[in-house]
């Protein structure tokens, strides 16, 4: 200004004449957008580009700052060159400041960066979970993890002697991990939130595994299959014991119809072909030459069946814990929306992850080096059959999992959980052609009725109140 239009005075008494202009409305000499209020009405108003102006960012010159806004004050300051960039980038900036202030037809900032707007990283409320579809999730959720079953079977029979079941339960969290990792590695900070209340699930997992396999090594599978069934009445137990639930006595029922089906299920003789000789005998040369584990020398005078009921035990604190872990929600108040299922699924598989590589590592005949040689030794079909059996039938139903806890009370959750073995069976004999007999059809009706009822009772129940509401 002061290199066109001469000395301090002169410069002062143009933009005077310009800010009157402004005021008036017509445009000032000055070839700048200026924005000058010069009353509080002329304050409200929005400014406007004059002919000529600049169009790039920090076309506001200084002079911005000689009136301030609202009070019609013009008081001079020191006026700078035309060409001192600074000056022009703070005119734009105190503009700019100007403009969110003052005018009213600014747009009001949006949730989340202050104001009334609430909070706006939170999301909605789950809406696609109700009393009536979230037992059905479950029920797709038993069925993924009946999954294991086949494929378990197909891994045994291609994997070296060398590889213990430790070995390979360590491997499918492995793969149950990856399901999330994705997501836990952008959200690390939400992860480490709930690492508490993880590892604690998390612990009992390692445990529950860990004594079903060491059952298995002791007594049939039949027998392991019973036992875990008695979940449902341990998670009732649970909550009686804990927090004053009365027992229901159609949940008790059902759940001991359920093991009875379990129980004349997994016991029916498949008719069919024998199983052959050489399979037989190949069966009877892997439990000989099978190597000693170090837990034998611990536990070697448990009986199987105890340990399969101790691992059923955990299953059931873990189920009991769960639901109650994912009603308080997050108590921190940092996690919104579904962000706290997804941190407390994916901190819970890493952390049962390291947990069983460690038993596996202590409870093992080999040395590591051994063991990674194994690996290696593995087959690329094997490691799709891992990659299958630990993503899709393992990781992906802990993570969905957690939204059905939060609706469906536990007890109902383990029974409807008791249908795993009825689905491992039934894909087995989809995809292996496994024969079955009508014991077994019979067990499996007893297993499905008993199971499900509870949860049916359940959704008309609460399709009886609201319609008393409505009405």
């Amino acid at each position: 200004l002061k290199c066109r239009f001469g000395s301090d005075l002169d410069v002062l008494n143009h933009v005077r004449r310009a800010s009157a202009a402004m005021a008036n409305g017509r445009p000032n000499s000055m070839g700048v957008t200026a924005w000058v209020p010069a009353s509080p009405a002329v304050a409200s108003a929005r400014p406007r580009r004059l002919p000529g102006s600049f169009r790039g960012p920090g076309a506001v010159p200084a002079a911005s700052s000689l009136v301030a806004a609202g009070t019609g004050d013009a008081t001079p300051r020191r006026v700078v060159g035309w060409c001192q960039v600074a000056g022009v980038a703070a005119g734009a900036a105190a503009a700019s400041t100007m403009r969110r202030r003052s005018s009213p037809l600014a747009s009001p900032p949006p949730a989340g960066e202050g104001g009334a707007g609430g909070s706006g990283g939170e999301a909605q409320e789950q809406t696609w979970l109700t009393p009536t579809t979230a037992p059905f999730l479950l029920l797709v959720l038993a069925i993924l993890y009946g999954g294991n079953v086949p494929l378990l079977k197909g891994i045994e029979n291609v994997t070296p002697l060398e590889l213990t079941a430790p070995e390979l339960l360590v491997l499918r969290f492995i793969m149950a991990s990856l399901t999330i990792l994705p997501w836990a590695i952008f959200n690390l900070g939400k992860v480490a939130t709930v690492a508490g209340p993880a590892a604690e699930l998390a612990l009992y997992l390692t445990v529950g595994y860990t004594l079903q396999i060491l059952g298995l090594e002791k007594t049939a599978a039949t027998t392991v299959a019973v036992a875990t069934a008695s979940t449902s009445i341990i998670v009732q137990l649970l909550g009686f014991i804990f927090e004053k639930k009365a027992i229901s006595p159609v949940v008790t029922a059902c759940s001991v119809g359920t093991i009875a089906g379990i129980a004349i299920f997994v016991t029916a003789a498949p008719e069919g072909a024998p199983i052959p000789l050489v399979e037989k005998l190949w069966n009877i040369f892997r439990m000989i030459s099978a190597p000693k584990m170090p837990h034998e020398a611990v536990i070697g005078g448990v009986p199987g069946e105890a340990l399969a009921l101790m691992g059923a035990t955990f299953f059931g604190i873990h189920v009991w814990r769960t639901t109650r872990i994912i009603s308080e929600g997050d108590r921190s108040g940092t996690l919104k929306g579904s962000d706290f299922e997804l941190a407390l699924a994916a901190s819970q598989n890493l952390i049962a992850t390291v947990m069983l590589a460690i038993v596996s590592y202590f409870d093992s005949p080999y040395d590591l080096a051994r063991q990674m040689t194994v690996l290696d030794r593995l087959q690329i079909d094997t490691w799709f059959y891992i990659l299958a059996c630990g993503a899709l039938c393992t990781g992906l139903p802990s993570i969905l999992e957690l939204f059905a806890f939060k609706i469906v009370d536990p007890a109902l959750a383990s029974l409807i959980y008791c249908t795993i073995p009825l689905w491992g069976t039934m894909l087995g004999i989809i995809f292996l052609r496994e024969p079955f007999g009508m014991q077994s059809v019979v067990g499996g009706i007893l297993i499905i009725v008993c199971s499900l009822t509870p949860s049916v009772l359940e959704m008309l129940d609460s399709k009886r109140k609201d319609e008393e509401k409505i009405s």
